[in-house]
């Protein structure tokens, strides 16, 4: 599913002459209304001189072709598997755009990694999250390279430096900042979640992160007890170490909490029920946290 955004008018009066701004906005709005949240495009639009003006485009795409904690395969709905996981939130596409099955098989495939220089087996986690403008009908090919490109544009050689300046690899990096994605939903969680896992890391012990167990199940489903014994190099809780591999697209923050992790102590963090988490120095105070977080979930429960 593309999420439509609504168009910054003010933007298109600078590119659009003014004789031509009514029925373009005209038409636009009738797109929107008809295609929101599906597929946005101007394929009906036969005005070149309004389209050269308009970002040289004659079809334009807006949507999040990648949304941040998603990884490749786990979240398309695929069109052979209706009842797939989460409707194209991770690469999105479309009936009449992107093929999302010869997606998933380029993002896997050997000689395009290769060509585009990524140091991993798939490109899980290279897709970087963004909104891009595209023409109806792009290849994947081609929207992969532009996906990549746009990682490696953040991930510039400043970045490189520090991750060699912390001893790790940029693919090391990435994995980190996959799980930190995964796990703080609050941005300013995030160094504080990184600083966690440089601790764990340091001292051997298992990361113990969720979303990995989610990740080697190919369910987002609340994970159960039974689950953290599941065999799988994705395990974070029988593994200690890194998982072999990214298991989503970190965003740019990320990133950036992954090579600059918070000054602290802490080696443990639990959710709080509110959409962030109380973190602990002692497995004393963690135990704690633990205790209080069943007792609001046994709360809501009975509310």
């Amino acid at each position: 599913m593309i999420h439509v955004q609504a168009l910054d008018w003010n933007i298109w009066e600078e590119l659009i002459p003014p004789e031509q701004l009514e029925t373009t906005a005209s038409f636009v709005r009738q797109q929107e209304l008809k295609l929101r949240k599906q597929l946005y495009c101007w394929e009906n639009f036969r005005d070149d001189r309004v389209v050269d003006d308009v970002i040289a485009c004659p079809i334009v795409v807006c949507g999040d072709i990648v949304a941040a904690g998603f990884g490749i395969e786990k979240d398309i709905k695929r069109p052979e598997n209706p009842s797939g996981a989460h409707a194209y939130h991770s690469v999105i596409v479309s009936e009449e755009d992107i093929d999302s099955v010869e997606f998933v098989k380029l993002a896997g495939d050997e000689n395009l990694i290769r060509e585009l220089g990524i140091d991993n087996d798939t490109l899980e986690g290279y897709l970087y999250p963004d909104t891009y403008f595209v023409r109806h009908g792009t290849e994947p090919h081609e929207m992969i390279t532009r996906m990549v490109g746009k990682f490696k544009q953040v991930f510039g050689d400043s970045l490189v430096k520090r991750a060699s300046e912390i001893g790790m690899s940029v693919n090391e990096v990435v994995i980190l900042a996959s799980i930190i994605e995964t796990e703080a939903g609050r941005k300013e969680e995030r160094p504080l979640v990184s600083s966690v896992f440089h601790r764990r890391l340091k001292r051997g012990r298992p990361l113990e992160a969720n979303p990995t167990i989610q990740y080697a199940l190919g369910n987002k489903r609340r994970v159960l007890l039974e689950d953290l014994d599941i065999d799988s190099p994705y395990n974070t809780y029988t593994n200690p170490g890194l998982p072999p591999a990214p298991i989503a697209s970190p965003g740019r923050e990320s990133i950036i909490a992954a090579l600059y992790p918070a000054d602290t102590k802490y080696l443990y963090f639990m959710a709080n029920g509110k959409g962030g988490h109380v973190f602990s120095k002692t497995l004393k105070e963690h135990n704690r946290a633990v205790s209080q977080y069943k007792r609001f979930r046994k709360q809501v429960n009975k509310n």
